[in-house]
């Protein structure tokens, strides 16, 4: 695949027009079997959006099954793999992992080094510690309600990240079933079938979003909780715009679930945000109006009822059929009178997936069983 760029040089008179250039290809490869849709994407290795509207595509093949996935580490040894494999035809994954080689930039040579590994909560937490400890030094001990109050995360740089040492027990802890029979779908093999695939690669994404998401609010903690510290704040736009975010749901279920009452969030995500039900949603278009709402000079909030513009298209009261397009919308559906319709409940299978993509599934409250 390639694009290129074509300009209408060289057509004065008595010149032959010029040949476009082209794209240089420095592999092309083909497949007899199908393989993962932009398995590379799905799997962390760039930054890509949109991808549950990039399925792999269905097909009749009879694809390996979980159970017929086998860990054969213990006959590998000083780098040669002895295995008395069973009859039939195998396809062998060596699987490793490296330093990703970032460094942290812009920053003086002193202080530039490799980035330190942000999915995992040990080296975060020692790193952070090491941090504090050299500002307080150097402060003279003045951390906290004197001195230096907040701590500054800037933007992000680091690139993509897809490994950390307990990866294993992270992805099963929090997603409820075992890695490894997974692992060759993130090198594009197709394991049980196109869809299930697809689902242990959302699975994936979540996972390593997850453990991101919980290092920063760990830093938070790190800050107030061990160093007297105000908090944490972030990269900003320049102009005091507030601008619309991607994955504002998660973040407000986030906030209940720590038993907030109510989250300031950019003015154009305030529907989405109140689709979320027993908190209170606070929009703002710019830096100056969350300052005037934090300072009592601004009063509003947003309710499900006055927000919830999406209920309108779910004002019947019907279960919702089409799980994946549910995922990426709604938590919970009110009517157009706020009462309840469906509710969006963790812990059960994505797409009936038969044990993979455990991430949302919806239960009916009107049905016989609910």
């Amino acid at each position: 695949q390639g694009g290129g760029m074509f300009g209408m040089g060289g057509m004065g008179p008595g010149r032959a027009p010029q040949s476009p250039r082209g794209t240089n290809i420095a592999e092309f490869e083909l497949f007899p079997y199908t393989r993962v849709h932009r398995f590379e994407d799905k799997a962390g290795f760039s930054s890509a959006g949109n991808l549950t509207a990039m399925p792999t595509p269905a097909s009749s093949e009879a694809f390996p099954q979980p159970e017929d996935v086998l860990d054969v580490t213990e006959h590998f040894k000083d780098g040669r793999l002895a295995w008395n494999a069973p009859a039939g035809r195998w396809r062998i994954y060596r699987f490793g992992y490296a330093l990703t080689g970032k460094q942290n930039h812009p920053a003086p040579p002193e202080a530039t080094g490799l980035e330190v590994d942000k999915l995992d909560p040990v080296a975060w937490t020692k790193y952070f510690r090491t941090f504090f400890d050299k500002y307080k030094k150097a402060a003279g001990g003045l951390m906290g309600s004197r001195g230096v109050q907040y701590v500054l995360t800037d933007s992000y740089e680091a690139e993509n990240e897809t490994w950390t040492p307990a990866m294993y027990e992270e992805f099963k802890t929090r997603r409820g079933y075992d890695l490894t029979a997974w692992m060759p779908v993130l090198a594009g093999e197709v394991i049980g079938s196109p869809e299930r695939s697809d689902a242990f690669l959302f699975d994936w994404r979540a996972t390593l979003g997850d453990l991101i998401s919980d290092n920063y609010t760990l830093l938070s903690e790190i800050a107030k909780k061990e160093y007297g510290m105000l908090g944490r704040y972030t990269e900003l736009a320049l102009s005091g715009a507030v601008r619309k975010v991607r994955g504002v749901l998660p973040i407000v279920m986030e906030m209940r679930r720590i038993g907030r009452r109510g989250v300031i969030v950019p003015a154009e995500n305030a529907d989405e945000a109140a689709v979320v039900n027993g908190i209170s949603i606070y929009p703002v278009r710019t830096l100056r109006e969350a300052l005037e709402f934090l300072q009592g000079k601004m009063v509003g909030t947003a309710t499900e009822k006055e927000y919830l513009n999406v209920a309108k298209l779910f004002s019947e009261r019907r279960k919702i059929r089409d799980q994946r397009n549910v995922l990426e919308q709604c938590v919970q559906l009110f009517d157009s009178e706020g009462s309840l319709i469906d509710e969006v409940e963790y812990g059960k299978s994505w797409g009936d997936a038969d044990g993979t993509g455990r991430t949302l599934a919806l239960t009916d409250p009107f049905a016989d069983n609910a």
